[in-house]
This record gives structure tokens, sequence and C-alpha cells, in this order.
């Protein structure tokens, strides 16, 4: 069973960091969709990971991100080492109404966000393992 967790708000890492500087960028943009980062189809759920319902404790439904979801944040949860990054979706439609949708953004999914906003971040073990540079 993994267990998260969000880090304090004192802990600085690398990592959380650079979560935090895409936050920044996000803020001014409102054209990365999840057809950009390779995420069309995705499973997505609402933020909360359990639910109770009328038949007992059961997990949220789970619907694909559609090629015009946009990416609004993302958030790090976990070891700020190494932390699962979250993207924080809202449908195409912008209503306001309706709750973000969260999908764990790989390590593939963050480099072509970072291509996209210009950033020179460096995710997963991509770097080591092929020898590639960082951009």
């Amino acid at each position: 069973m993994t267990v998260r967790h969000q880090p304090a708000a004192t802990t600085h890492t690398v990592e959380l960091d650079q979560v935090q500087e895409i936050n920044r960028r996000l803020e001014a943009r409102a054209d990365v969709t999840a057809a950009m980062l390779g995420m069309e189809g995705a499973p997505a759920a609402v933020p909360s990971t359990f639910t109770v319902t009328l038949f007992g404790p059961g997990t949220p439904a789970v619907r694909p991100l559609g090629r015009t979801a946009v990416l609004r944040s993302v958030a790090a949860e976990g070891s700020p080492e190494f932390p699962y990054v979250l993207g924080h979706f809202s449908d195409g439609d912008d209503n306001p109404g309706r709750p973000s949708r969260v999908v764990e953004l790989h390590s593939q999914a963050l480099h072509q966000l970072c291509l996209r906003m210009g950033l020179s971040q460096c995710w997963g073990t991509d770097a080591v393992l092929h020898g590639s540079i960082i951009r």
C-alpha cells in the first residue's frame, strides 16, 4: 500500500522548487492541454482518493482526460526528494462548479511540460540512465 503525505511547509528540495516554478508559470497561461503533454485518455479522478457511497467505502469515479483538458496546477505528494507529481486539470469548458481532475504526471509528461514552458528542469532518471543532457 502506498502512503502519500504532504511535505512540511519548511521542507525545501530541488523537486519542490521545480513544482513551484511550474505553478508560477501556469498562472500566466491557460493553454497547456492534456493532448500537448501526451496525457489524453489518461484515467483521472476528482482530488479525493476515498469516498463513502450508499453501499459503504469506495473509490471515486474515474474518467479519462479529454484532448482539451487544461492543466491548471501541479502538486507534489510523498517524499520531498522523489515526490509524486500530480497534475490538476479542468475540462476545457471552464465550468467553475466542476472539481479539478487529478492525474499523476510521469517523467515524460513533465519533460513535455518543461519544453512547452521554456524550463530547464530534469525529471526522473532519464538523464542518468540514458546519458541525456539536462534540458
